[in-house]
């Protein structure tokens, strides 16, 4: 039986994500030289077109964010993602050392770009995620999970 010892677990506050925390902890428990990967991936579409450098006049109706003004709340975004999946990390496996849970926010345009390129960079052996994160559409299987079982050339195990 192979023992997996790089487990990557996407991370999106969903209650499948905290499920598959929950699943990790499982396999870490069962072989002490593993370790997780938790991971959050914070979405940027955004181009240089949709900034506006200049504070708006008085007879415009509305504001375009500004470089600044969005650095600003993206970062405030990014970190309070972090600090909630390191502390769901916390909770969830409160017996695991935590040099063995590493949790690391990444800045991708795609969730599964971001699955893919940080399970090749970190050598994990292993995925698991929820069916379905906190996207619109429910569905039997999530468009991103759907998405990450195609793309990636390792194990993938989903849970609900």
């Amino acid at each position: 039986m192979m023992r997996f010892t790089n487990i990557l677990v996407p991370y999106d506050g969903s209650v499948h994500a905290d499920r598959a925390l929950d699943v990790a902890g499982d396999f870490l428990r069962s072989n002490p030289e593993a370790r997780v990967n938790v991971i959050n991936i914070t979405y940027v579409a955004l181009d240089a077109t949709d900034f506006n450098p200049d504070p708006p006049s008085e007879d415009e109706q509305y504001n375009l964010l500004g470089f600044e003004q969005y650095e600003a709340a993206f970062s405030a975004e990014q970190k309070a993602a972090h600090h909630k999946m390191c502390q769901a990390a916390k909770d969830i496996l409160p017996d695991i050392d935590p040099s063995r849970v590493i949790c690391d926010t990444i800045i991708r345009p795609s969730a599964v770009e971001g699955i893919e390129d940080y399970a090749k960079r970190n050598k994990c052996d292993l995925i698991i995620m929820g069916r379905r994160g906190l996207g619109g559409l429910r569905q039997f299987v999530g468009s991103v999970t759907k998405e990450v079982l195609h793309k990636v050339d390792l194990p993938v195990m989903t849970v609900k």
